[in-house]
């Protein structure tokens, strides 16, 4: 079943604001200066790039079920540089996982 689902379902992508500051949350890499200066520079691409801050929605609906994942603290260049980062397919499959696991229980429930 996971399979047909897979196959068959609709995904979006979604963002919306990051609710954690960008200070303090965005890197840790134990130099104070490069810490801030990476923050300064998120701070300023996200005046016109909403990807720069955000946390990401990956929605996955089958046959009226739904299913989003969601991923915190992002910053990237834009949705084509989240979908290679490698996170975007384990979202799809933690939606698809899910989608499945809600047919499942209708199908049980209608046996």
């Amino acid at each position: 079943m996971n399979d047909k689902i897979k196959q068959d379902a609709t995904i979006e992508i979604l963002i919306h604001p990051e609710e954690s500051p960008i200070r303090g949350n965005l890197v840790a890499s134990g130099d104070d200066v490069l810490d801030k200066q990476l923050e300064d520079a998120v701070i300023e691409e996200l005046e016109h790039n909403p990807w720069a801050w955000c946390m990401v929605e990956v929605k996955a609906s089958w046959k009226g079920l739904k299913a989003s994942t969601f991923l915190g603290g992002c910053s990237y260049r834009s949705e084509a540089d989240f979908k290679v980062d490698g996170y975007y397919d384990d979202m799809i499959d933690e939606a698809i996982k899910e989608l499945t696991q809600n047919a499942s229980e209708i199908k049980a429930e209608l046996e």
